[in-house]
């Protein structure tokens, strides 16, 4: 049973067999800015690069890994990370951007802008969330042909309700095409920082709402054993 559904769009948990489309997401969605055209490439390397590293996301037990699907052709519209907070006494969230990313990740891109923009977020994070308990919108890729078709929405609404749940801040780091829809997600994004090439980043926070204002999460009994550890 999917976890949401909106009209031909099905949201559930990406798996293994999902990852290869992964990297194509990120070329269409993100090459629009020339900064990550020049970061990473269009190349096998960076297809590579990606599969390795939703690889490791699939395979963290705090990560939840999403994907939005195209019933009517199968098409995998868009994909979505959220990092939930580890258990009380350890770390508000994981480590660095590199450590999370992984080598062949960080191989496949730019060293000096990828070194700038992951220690944008790592900076960022700290000043704004800190070790506070929080969840983390990492990542969200939508193909151009379903922008604006409520794929982001779906993704970003499963994970907001578990925050909320919990009673727990999200915070997020967003590229200049996802601000909107932030903003009226409930982030305040406070601070802009500017890169080469033209582009700008946006980071801030969410506050949490009440739970029954968010609405209900379905826990599928189709999540990985991985991502049932990662609701229970």
């Amino acid at each position: 049973m999917p976890l949401a559904e909106r009209n031909n769009l099905v949201l559930d948990y990406l798996q293994p067999q999902d990852v290869e489309a992964v990297g194509s997401l990120f070329l269409s969605s993100f090459h629009v800015y020339p900064f990550f055209q020049k970061m990473m490439p269009d190349s096998l390397q960076t297809i590579r690069a990606w599969s390795a590293a939703t690889n490791f996301a699939i395979d963290d037990p705090n990560t939840l890994c999403l994907k939005v699907t195209d019933t009517s052709t199968g098409t995998i519209a868009a994909h979505g990370r959220w990092i939930r907070p580890k258990g009380e006494g350890e770390r508000g969230q994981p480590g660095h951007e590199e450590e999370r990313w992984g080598d062949t990740f960080m191989e496949a891109c730019d060293e000096k802008l990828a070194g700038e923009l992951f220690g944008a977020f790592d900076r960022n994070r700290e000043k704004f969330i800190g070790q506070e308990r929080h969840w983390y919108m990492e990542l969200l890729l939508t193909h151009p042909d379903y922008q604006g078709k409520g794929c982001a929405s779906m993704i970003l609404r499963h994970g907001l309700e578990l925050a909320d749940r919990e009673q727990l801040p999200c915070y997020i780091d967003s590229s200049p095409m996802g601000k909107a829809v932030y903003e009226k997600m409930g982030w305040k994004l406070e601070h802009k920082e500017d890169f080469e090439h033209g582009l700008s980043y946006y980071f801030g926070v969410r506050q949490p709402q009440s739970a029954c204002s968010s609405g209900h999460v379905h826990e599928s009994g189709s999540a990985t054993k991985t991502q049932q550890h990662l609701l229970s």
